[in-house]
């Protein structure tokens, strides 16, 4: 936006100049050329302006060509990585379910493992996967659950997945198709249960856990999902560079600097659905059935069910802390120092408070008392109902984050950690970095 306006600028103050030149022609002309010169003049600056516009208007015409091209590629880009990703779940699920039968013992059971028995032949034939072939034969050699013994036909499946093992090398060798990034890293630590390898930097905001599901950004680009219980790589999804992440039962919902805003299923990393707005996207929080967030220059909610635009506020300027919540009214700080009271419903103003520099620190909602972090070097408490000041104390640094433990509210600064008694807005200790 700041490079659109730069350009229009530059361009009224070409137009200006030409404008102040074509009058001084005029008025030269008038004084010296006949009538005729004149017109003649006239005519050239009309056939000039002409052809600027004309110029203008292509120049517009390859513009919104250039944008539908990208969107389309954009568009088949994000159709071939679901249907990879659904493909590898549906292999991955036949696998598990195929696998297990070598090891089914349950005489009890034999109608319904025959019937499943076949089911598992036909996929394995379908699915060409290597590792149930190699389980077929094995259950054909010892009798497996639903098959009699058959020396032959155990001969023939070991052959099958052996030349199909060949086969897979030759191809994922020509044409891999990653969807996993990173890697499981020894810690060397009996206390660390395990330390996974990213292939870049990785983003400094924490992590969220759901479903079993670990999930960062990488500082540049990409999100990452990672197993809970053995930090193993599960997926990967490109795009960012992305600013917040928040996890939901099954889910989580991801915020990039380009305003766009994802939820992605925790166990596969598919997309559910997708909102492209304008402006930086800044930390999340929610309830039930909202998203509290700012997006550019607004405090903003959006439905969780499929992140449809419920109300937005605007402010004068960005942002990008996290908001608090709770039943009925939403806390968010701005970077131009002010503190905001909204009502969750519509986003009406109920209150706001005057600090003495921009609030991107975390809000921190505690009985009644909001707790604001502010760029000038004070901790706020604000009462929630009025927005007036109950006390403030200065920690000598700005603050960056806010944390509530018990009855202590600890400031993040970049010097040090001070702790307060969120009660009575006395310090009660600090740390030096």
């Amino acid at each position: 936006a700041r490079y659109k306006a730069k350009r229009a600028l530059q361009e009224a103050a070409r137009m200006q100049r030409e404008a102040l030149e074509a009058l001084r022609e005029e008025k030269e002309i008038q004084q010296l050329a006949p009538r005729e010169q004149l017109a003649q003049r006239r005519l050239k600056a009309e056939q000039a302006s002409e052809a600027h516009q004309a110029a203008r208007l292509d120049q517009a015409e390859k513009m919104r060509i250039h944008r539908e091209k990208r969107r389309e590629r954009t568009r088949r880009m994000r159709e071939l990585e679901a249907e990879r990703a659904q493909d590898q779940i549906k292999r991955r699920q036949a696998k598990e379910e195929l696998l297990s039968f070598s090891s089914i013992r349950r005489p009890e059971q034999d109608g319904d493992l025959r019937a499943a028995t076949q089911r598992w032949k036909k996929a394995v034939e379908l699915r060409e996967d290597v590792d149930a072939m190699f389980a077929l034969a094995f259950a054909y050699e010892g009798g497996g659950p639903g098959l009699a013994p058959d020396e032959e036909a155990a001969s023939a499946w070991k052959a099958r997945a052996e030349e199909a093992a060949l086969e897979r090398v030759d191809v994922v060798e020509e044409k891999p198709l990653p969807i996993k990034r990173g890697f499981i890293e020894s810690s060397g630590d009996e206390l660390v249960k395990w330390r996974f390898k990213a292939e870049t930097l990785l983003s400094a905001w924490a992590p969220a856990v759901t479903s079993g599901t670990v999930v960062t950004a990488g500082f540049a680009e990409g999100l990452y999902g990672i197993s809970e219980t053995t930090g193993g790589p599960l997926w990967f999804v490109d795009g960012g560079p992305y600013t917040s992440v928040v996890a939901t039962d099954d889910a989580v919902v991801v915020g990039s600097n380009g305003g766009e805003v994802r939820m992605l299923d925790a166990a596969t990393g598919l997309e559910r659905w997708r909102t492209d707005n304008t402006g930086e996207v800044g930390r999340f929080t929610m309830n039930e059935e909202d998203l509290f967030v700012g997006i550019g220059e607004n405090i903003a909610c959006l439905r969780l069910q499929n992140g449809a635009l419920k109300w937005a506020q605007p402010t004068q300027q960005l942002v990008t802390g996290r908001p608090a919540a709770d039943a009925r009214h939403v806390y968010a700080g701005g970077v131009d120092s002010y503190v905001y009271a909204l009502r969750a419903h519509d986003g009406h103003v109920r209150w706001r408070f005057k600090t003495n520099g921009p609030v991107e620190a975390n809000l921190v909602l505690a009985s009644g008392v909001v707790y604001a972090g502010s760029q000038d070097q004070k901790v706020y408490a604000l009462d929630t109902a009025e927005g007036e000041k109950i006390w403030a104390l200065d920690v000598g640094a700005p603050v960056v984050a806010l944390t509530l433990v018990g009855n202590l509210l600890i400031a993040s600064t970049p010097a040090a950690l001070v702790a307060v008694d969120a009660r009575t807005g006395v310090a009660s200790w600090t740390t030096e970095s």
